[in-house]
This record gives structure tokens, sequence and C-alpha cells, in this order.
């Protein structure tokens, strides 16, 4: 995601940095 690119990011929960 664009608005958050951390790793496991708490608002996305994604895996893929900058996601």
């Amino acid at each position: 995601p664009v608005t958050d690119g951390t790793i496991g990011s708490p608002e996305f929960h994604t895996t893929d940095p900058g996601d």
C-alpha cells in the first residue's frame, strides 16, 4: 500500500514492504 509501506503494517496487515 502507498500510504503505509512497513512490513506487517498495522493498518494494512501487509507482508510486502511498500505494497
